[in-house]
């Protein structure tokens, strides 16, 4: 469903490199791995229970399986706030599950 009402601060493609950015900032960057981060869903679904949803596909540089991370989260209600947190907590649990793909996979060290 689209809101033409409501928008975005900014631009989901920047919310997300902020997030991971943040997420991911205790790696220092000589351990970083370069990756293309393609995102394919930044949605609030409000047909039945609000829902928002955030994936996105990540390519590492050196080559490699494609990483698949897709996450949702349950809104409290419909106000725009209970939406807004919803998508925080989606993002935020995308990005736990980045770090936890990229260091299973080798692209940053274990814990």
């Amino acid at each position: 469903a689209y809101d033409a009402g409501h928008r975005w601060l900014a631009e989901p493609r920047e919310l997300v490199e902020v997030a991971l950015v943040r997420g991911l900032a205790a790696t220092p960057a000589a351990n970083a791995p370069q990756l293309a981060v393609s995102l394919e869903r930044f949605e609030l679904d409000v047909t039945d229970t609000p829902r928002a949803r955030v994936r996105w596909l990540l390519a590492p540089a050196r080559g490699g399986a494609v990483l698949v991370v897709d996450e949702s989260a349950a809104a409290s209600g419909r106000e725009p706030a209970q939406l807004v947190a919803a998508m925080g907590e989606a993002l935020a649990a995308a990005v736990a599950d980045t770090d936890r793909k990229l260091r299973a996979a080798g692209l940053l060290p274990a814990d």
